[in-house]
């Protein structure tokens, strides 16, 4: 039986990072059963990169939840 996996991707204005990190979270040798991204309100367009990979997934792998204080 393969292990349920969830990866958490915090973000704050990481437009120059996203990418990179959301190309590991696709790569990784064992994958991620649903990863979830929480948005520290972000003032750049790193939540509309966000959407575009989540878009290009399985309906349920991936959610993200908006203007939420991390740290």
């Amino acid at each position: 039986m393969a292990p349920d996996i969830t990866v958490i991707v915090p973000y704050y204005n990481e437009r120059e990072t996203i990418s990179y990190t959301l190309d590991q979270v696709a790569l990784q040798t064992l994958p991620a059963t649903r990863a979830l991204f929480v948005n520290s309100s972000s003032t750049d367009d790193t939540s509309a990169l966000v959407d575009a990979w989540i878009a290009e997934r399985q309906q349920g792998f991936a959610t993200k939840f908006e203007n939420i204080f991390v740290g």
